[in-house]
């Protein structure tokens, strides 16, 4: 797990929301954390995932896929963020 970016700790603070912020580094990491396999201590529901499209190793789109196909992640409640400017991932319908 790696640090939590400066601006979502703070706008979280903003709206006080004092809920964990827990950050996984890619998807594969994010995937083990909800599994709790490889070592991860396993997160428990309720969460809200915030998913970058453009992750390393696995990018955000396969990550929902991969949610979507799994029986006990399927209704994970996701919201995807991205900076890029291509239209295709602006466009493309997880």
């Amino acid at each position: 797990m790696t640090a939590t970016p400066k601006a979502l700790q703070r706008a979280f603070q903003k709206a006080k929301i004092a809920n964990q912020i827990l950050r996984a580094a890619d998807g594969m990491e994010a995937l083990e954390m909800l599994k709790g396999v490889n070592g991860k201590e396993q997160i428990t529901s309720p969460y809200i995932l915030l998913v970058d499209v453009n992750m390393p190793r696995m990018n955000g789109v396969q990550f929902v896929q991969a949610l979507r196909e799994d029986s006990t992640l399927h209704n994970s409640i996701v919201f995807v963020l991205s900076t890029s400017k291509r239209d295709q991932d602006k466009d493309r319908r997880l």
